[in-house]
């Protein structure tokens, strides 16, 4: 009887040991622990050679050549990019005739500069392009998530420190499809004021856009938004008021 009950409980030992699976994390329960990890969105001054890019969701990157900044400087229109240009002039062309402007020497491409607790910068957002704008003989054209362009009508003012254009543009922007630019610069290096208005008093808003020629882009530091697994912060710039500049 002992015997038998004896055989009875290794048998039982043996099953379970046969049916045991190993302790193991599924490639979900991976990915799970892995996003458990916090993203860093503290805007730490580096090098992005000194950054875990996969867990920096943020930082300000001070080396004024690194990747990111090689790209934007070297950045081209896409073939959809072109695309939409030529859409939107095709557009204009039908109520406006398209010119042609002697701009001279003035810069033609431009981005984006921004204020952050006091300090100018350039911005690299998740999605690779922040907005810029280049200017043609004929046009302005706008970069962005989805391209755009407006025909330069008109030359009003074409100075080393200005340039005021009358543009024409599409009547989902403007009503008149009259609009018009000035790109003027700032007592500070390298900066320039940028504005858009219906009018030629350029009025409309107590607060300006700062701009700069893109063969400056190194004189500034970039704020990049790198998140490769979550994006769960955005980057709040403080607002410029245009009497700081006038």
């Amino acid at each position: 009887m002992i015997m038998k009950r004896l055989g009875y409980i290794l048998f039982l030992f043996i099953l379970a040991s046969c049916t045991s699976t190993q302790n193991y994390e599924s490639p979900a329960m991976e990915e799970t622990a892995q996003a458990r990890i916090p993203i860093d969105t503290i805007l730490e001054r580096n090098s992005p050679q000194w950054l875990d890019s996969s867990r920096h969701q943020l930082f300000i990157d001070t080396t004024r050549d690194s990747k990111y900044v090689r790209e934007i400087a070297v950045w081209q229109p896409r073939e959809i990019d072109r695309q939409a240009v030529d859409y939107y002039l095709g557009v204009i062309s039908q109520a406006f005739d398209l010119q042609k402007v002697e701009l001279k020497e003035f810069p033609r491409d431009w981005i984006s500069i921004y204020v952050l607790d006091g300090q100018y910068v350039t911005y690299s957002p998740t999605n690779g392009k922040d907005y810029r704008f280049s200017l043609t003989d004929s046009s302005v054209n706008h970069y962005r998530m989805e391209a755009d362009a407006d025909a330069i009508a008109k030359v009003i003012i074409l100075k080393p420190e200005e340039l005021v254009l009358e543009l024409r543009t599409i009547p989902q922007k403007i009503s008149t499809q009259i609009g018009y630019l000035r790109i003027k610069k700032t007592p500070l290096p390298y900066l320039y004021s940028f504005e858009t208005s219906e009018s030629l008093d350029f009025g409309n808003s107590e607060y300006i856009k700062l701009i700069t020629p893109v063969e400056y882009i190194a004189q500034f530091d970039l704020v990049v938004s790198d998140a490769p697994f979550l994006v769960s912060s955005v980057v709040t710039f403080d607002k410029v008021r245009r009497s700081e500049f006038e």
